[in-house]
């Protein structure tokens, strides 16, 4: 593994999508970014262990909160 690794994956609901990233740092957690079309994020706080925990959290949040709570500017 490089210093740092990236996954990506683009998850479509209700014809809206999202970009699902998860990227190592160089302790080798796994950290969660779900990221819209307009480079709008949100990032989980804590690292994963693996980037399969990492994964199966962002589509498990997708999935409970559906994909629209992740889209968007909320700070404005």
């Amino acid at each position: 593994m490089s210093e740092q690794d990236t996954i990506s994956e683009t998850i479509t609901q209700d014809d809206q999508s999202i970009e699902l990233q998860v990227s190592s740092d160089k302790d080798g957690k796994w950290w969660l970014k779900l990221v819209d079309k307009d480079s709008n994020n949100t990032v989980w706080e804590d690292p994963f262990e693996t980037s399969d925990e990492a994964l199966a959290e962002g589509r498990n949040a997708i999935k409970e909160e559906g994909i629209a709570t992740f889209i968007g500017n909320w700070d404005s």
